[in-house]
């Protein structure tokens, strides 16, 4: 038998001249002729009208999986195992625009005229990947663009699987494609997102940091990174940092236990906390740090994360202890002053009393409630109007002063000048009222005895006055006779005059 070029190993077969058996076998490799090498088979007669259910059951089976196959939501392809298009299903030639015949361009194959519909950046690796596939059977799979109808191009997810005969030979590769550009997108806009999340945390002027557990492997940003490469050696060498080492390295070794203890007992709890410790900084030295530790929680309440941020409170804590000292030295200052002193709310309530006058009411600085300044500690006589008259300076702003009568601690009455000024912010509200009352009792008494001398005296002086009145009276009437006396007498002769010697 005579054949043309190309059909040299061809699985053939020669059916008998009675139609009663078949010889199959393979062409020769000489494509001039065709030899059977093959066994003779007897040929069994079948009725076609038993074929007929059986093909159109397969059509039927057919039509389903062709529908089946274009309703799937998905781009579905067929390649020759040299790559060639075979078929695109519904979605895809909707998709492209274009169908498997439609990819016969002269000069190109159709693979290459699929892959003009790949965006121009993803092609080359595109077809290097799937030439590598056809050559090895080894899946493909791969995102890339694919140019919609429209010229939009969009973002596919793409996985093909080589079919094999019994022989393990590929005769076909079958293909999926997913449209992802909204997931591309939204996952675009996503890293954009922590990446900008990410240059935020790292921008902050504090130290952040994140763990799942007190035993795991910690997540720190850039100003924490930078500060541990400044003051632990090799710290790029650790790759997975955990608390308890860095405990040890850096904080300092009276606040460590103390620190470890709060840790331990959030991540028991699950309840934040503030915890203030000693930091090691690059030049040896310790400043103190503020960390406020806190749980992320899923939507069941789990604790998923533990995050923490760190401060730098140096100045702080300095500036706080400089106010405590001078704060102190201010108490000693006050509890010198030879006076009383106190201090009241705009509603006239006592904050503060110094020790001196602590010490005259006899009560205890350390109980607020012995800090009530009220009517019993005041004269009887003296408290209503004491009352009244603070009462109206807490109501106008205007100063207190007036002199009254306390109660000493062993129940004496002594006088006291009590004058006091409020303290206002800058709107110009009272925010506190400084009072101010010192002991005149001895200078009350002394001018009292002075009134009471000055009016004796006032009485002496009055009667004595009235002494020498009666006496200046009688004075000038002998003196008015003696001046009768002397006019009558001038009229006597001067030889007749006598003077006498008294």
């Amino acid at each position: 038998m005579r054949c043309g070029r190309g059909m040299a190993g061809l699985s053939c077969g020669m059916i008998s001249p009675a139609q009663t058996s078949i010889t199959r076998g393979v062409t020769s490799l000489d494509d001039s002729s065709v030899c059977f090498v093959g066994q003779e088979q007897p040929i069994m007669p079948i009725e076609i009208e038993d074929q007929m259910p059986v093909e159109e059951a397969l059509r039927d089976r057919e039509h389903e999986l062709s529908q089946l196959i274009d309703m799937v939501p998905s781009h579905l392809w067929r390649l020759t195992p040299d790559g060639e298009p075979t078929f695109f299903n519904k979605r895809m030639v909707d998709f492209l625009g274009l169908d498997v015949p439609d990819t016969d361009k002269p000069g190109m194959s159709r693979l290459e005229a699929v892959i003009e519909t790949i965006h121009p950046d993803d092609a080359a690796e595109f077809r290097d990947t799937l030439h590598r596939c056809l050559v090895t059977g080894e899946r493909f799979t791969m995102r890339y663009r694919l140019r919609r109808a429209d010229g939009i191009y969009r973002w596919m997810s793409s996985r093909a699987e080589p079919m094999r005969d019994h022989a393990g030979r590929i005769v076909h590769w079958y293909g999926l494609c997913q449209d992802i550009d909204d997931q591309m997108h939204a996952e675009e806009a996503l890293r954009r997102s922590q990446q900008q999340l990410q240059q935020m945390i790292d921008a902050v002027p504090v130290r952040i940091w994140s763990v799942t557990s007190m035993d795991g492997p910690v997540y720190f940003n850039k100003r924490y990174q930078d500060h541990f490469r400044e003051v632990i050696a090799d710290f790029d060498a650790i790759e997975e940092p955990r608390i308890e080492t860095l405990l040890q390295e850096l904080i300092y070794p009276e606040d460590a236990p103390e620190v470890q203890r709060t840790l331990l007992n959030c991540f028991e709890s699950g309840s934040g906390a503030v915890i203030r410790f000693r930091w090691l900084e690059k030049d040896d030295t310790y400043r103190w740090a503020e960390c406020r530790v806190e749980p992320r929680r899923d939507q069941d309440g789990a604790i998923v994360q533990w995050y923490g941020v760190s401060l730098d409170i140096d100045d702080e804590m300095r500036a706080q202890q400089a106010l405590r000292d001078r704060e102190q030295e201010l108490s000693l200052l006050v509890d010198m002053v030879p006076s009383n002193l106190w201090r009241l709310t705009p509603d006239g309530e006592t904050t503060l009393a110094n020790k001196r006058m602590a010490d005259f009411l006899g009560v205890d600085l350390s109980d607020k409630r012995q800090l009530d300044l009220t009517d019993p500690i005041f004269h009887p006589d003296d408290a209503d109007e004491v009352g009244n008259v603070l009462g109206r300076c807490l109501i106008t702003g205007e100063r207190f002063s007036m002199k009254y009568r306390l109660r000493r601690a062993d129940g004496v009455y002594r006088w006291m000048s009590g004058r006091a000024e409020p303290l206002r912010d800058q709107d110009g509200r009272i925010v506190q009222w400084f009072g101010l009352c010192h002991d005149i009792d001895d200078q009350v008494h002394a001018e009292e005895a002075l009134r009471r001398a000055s009016e004796q005296l006032a009485g002496a002086l009055r009667g004595s006055y009235r002494k020498s009145e009666g006496r200046m009276q009688s004075s000038l009437r002998q003196r008015s006779r003696l001046r009768t006396c002397r006019c009558q007498v001038q009229w006597i002769p001067a030889g007749q005059r006598r003077t006498f010697d008294p």
